[in-house]
């Protein structure tokens, strides 16, 4: 394999290759996310559409087609979120995703068994949120994201000189794909070095 594609990502969450298959509602099924796996990259299963009983089926449903790592997303403040954040402990699921208002209680629990925390953010005072809760990894996503925050291209953040003043981490962003950036100064958080855009 390429050196290239050995990345800390991709140690992290113990996977082949440092893709992430993004939580799209109603497209990232178990079929989707046990494909994505089971081809060497780490797929995230989308329960903020569902409820906790489907959320469970679909996770189990996963877990029936690969024994790959994989990731639940959901959002914080959708009902039944604490049933959802359970079962992603029960499951021994590798990561969980999520966005707009994390909890610290959640962050805690996750971290406390081992869990990954990779929150999407749109800004860049939620990225700074996201990691002074304890955020792993952070996938970055612009207002190209549906249902996500900025109206301003998170890439934009660390170039634009206007933003500069409000970036912890603006000297060296680094494009990989058009939704996703791989920040890298001193103290900067872990952001996935390919990001799609999702919904």
């Amino acid at each position: 394999m390429h050196p290239a594609l050995q990345t800390e990502l991709s140690e992290r969450f113990g996977v082949r290759y440092p893709i992430i298959q993004t939580a799209m509602g109603w497209v990232a099924t178990p079929e989707l996310v046990a494909a994505t796996a089971n081809a060497g990259a780490m797929g995230f299963l989308a329960c903020a559409v569902l409820r906790p009983a489907e959320a469970e089926r679909a996770i189990v449903r996963v877990k029936e087609l690969t024994d790959r790592p994989f990731g639940v997303n959901f959002l914080m403040e959708q009902p039944g979120a604490d049933d959802i954040a359970d079962l992603v402990v029960r499951y021994g699921v590798k990561a969980a995703s999520y966005s707009r208002s994390p909890k610290k209680s959640y962050v805690e629990k996750f971290k406390a068994a081992g869990v990954l925390c990779v929150p999407t953010v749109g800004q860049v005072k939620h990225a700074v949120k996201a990691v002074e809760l304890g955020a792993d990894m952070i996938v970055c996503q612009g207002g190209e994201g549906g249902g996500h925050t900025g109206s301003v291209p998170t890439r934009c953040c660390c170039r634009r000189s206007s933003m500069r003043s409000t970036c912890r981490w603006p000297q060296r962003a680094v494009s990989t794909m058009d939704a996703g950036w791989r920040l890298r100064s001193p103290g900067a958080p872990r952001v996935s070095p390919w990001a799609l855009a999702s919904c």
